[in-house]
């Protein structure tokens, strides 16, 4: 039976300073609990491009100097970080714990919604005697980092995977105490329509031409060289297909970029573009033929989700979040991770015959229309509040 909570105060923390798809399934959230008086505030380093993002959509912001953190190995590689800056996170994590603390005891619950910080959050809210959320969204390498989070997921009050492979990382006891509960969108922001012919123009020289795209983050766990070899073979199989890269690197230095513009240079010659970030993710989904997600074990795909919303066809990889929603001859097409020559099939497929794509499109629609907008999220985080917050005041 679905649950009230009105008038619960959620404190949602992390160390974002630039909007990364994480956010945007927090903000979605928190602005379909706040019709159902349940309030979250965002609890960030202040000052950022979050902070202004974040408060642009009247949501509460608490400012925490929070020191910024980084993981046992490098974003996207399995090298670590060298010994003096793991070291270091010693002292980091103390201070984090005790800002944490303060600040949760002006909250209801507290909900930890970065990776670098679920630790803290579940010291902290026993130490202030709060019950703690920790939300999965990263699939991080088999090692001491899943160790970890086996530890965090059996010592927080609730524990939340956004996909099954988030889940099914943990070990099986700490796997079954957590809830998969897949990320939510606004079915109504992110809907079919006609696409902007001006902005089409601007993601490629042939408006004309088939347009594959990438939009989101620029870092090598999206396998976007694997993308543009693919497209490169489209191209040779006589198809006039064009590649639009529409993001920028995260946590990468930069490097990755640079490699992928070189490479499209050579293997594209005049069927690329590749243009920065954008806030107009839905009317941008909208203007291409097809979206492309090869990722090596993504969390979730919130992005695949957004152009199926938009009923625009989807050709993602077979591993990680995505396989929760993007079933094959479904729901979109699927190709084998990092496989060039079945990402170019699918992609080939996907652009030549308009028939499967467009049944392909309006199947997923219906499916994140019922299945994955953020009311039905909504829903299950005020019976995972609610059930957290009984437990707590039961103790």
């Amino acid at each position: 039976m679905a649950r009230e909570l009105s008038g619960v105060e959620v404190l949602a923390v992390s160390l974002s300073t630039s909007v990364g798809g994480t956010d945007h399934s927090l903000r979605n959230l928190a602005l379909a609990l706040r019709a159902r008086g349940v309030t979250v505030t965002l609890g960030a380093p202040g000052g950022s491009a979050t902070e202004k993002w974040w408060r642009s959509s009247g949501l509460p912001f608490l400012p925490l100097d929070l020191p910024q953190r980084v993981g046992i190995r490098r974003q996207g590689e399995m090298s670590l970080h060298p010994l003096g800056q793991l070291v270091a996170q010693g002292p980091r994590s103390a201070r984090t714990v005790s800002i944490l603390r303060r600040a949760a005891r002006d909250f209801d619950v507290l909900h930890s919604n970065h990776l670098l910080l679920h630790l803290d959050a579940v010291l902290a809210a026993r130490l202030a005697r709060k019950p703690v959320i920790v939300e999965f969204h990263d699939i991080v390498p088999a090692g001491a980092g899943r160790v970890l989070l086996a530890a965090i997921a059996m010592t927080a009050t609730r524990t939340v995977a956004v996909s099954s492979a988030a889940a099914q990382q943990l070990p099986a006891r700490a796997a079954r105490r957590a809830s998969v509960v897949h990320q939510g969108i606004d079915t109504t922001a992110f809907a079919p329509g006609a696409g902007d012919p001006n902005l089409r123009s601007s993601m490629t020289a042939d408006p004309d031409a088939p347009l594959i795209a990438a939009v989101g983050r620029i870092d090598r766990e999206k396998n976007l060289d694997v993308l543009i070899d693919a497209v490169a073979r489209v191209r040779r199989s006589g198809v006039d297909a064009h590649l639009a890269i529409v993001g920028a690197p995260s946590e990468d230095d930069g490097g990755y970029l640079a490699e992928l513009q070189t490479a499209a240079a050579r293997l594209l010659p005049g069927a690329y573009r590749f243009l920065g970030r954008t806030d107009m993710v839905a009317s941008t989904l909208r203007a291409v033929d097809v979206l492309a997600c090869p990722s090596q074990d993504e969390p979730f795909g919130l992005i695949a989700l957004e152009a199926q919303a938009c009923a625009v066809p989807v050709v993602a990889s077979d591993t990680g979040g995505l396989v929760d929603f993007v079933t094959d001859e479904w729901t979109g097409l699927v190709a084998r991770t990092g496989d060039a020559d079945s990402l170019a099939a699918q992609l080939r497929r996907m652009v030549t015959d308009r028939d499967l794509a467009r049944g392909l499109a309006l199947t997923a629609r219906e499916q994140a229309a019922g299945r994955f907008d953020s009311e039905h999220r909504a829903q299950r985080f005020v019976d995972i509040y609610s059930s957290a917050i009984g437990d707590k005041r039961s103790t």
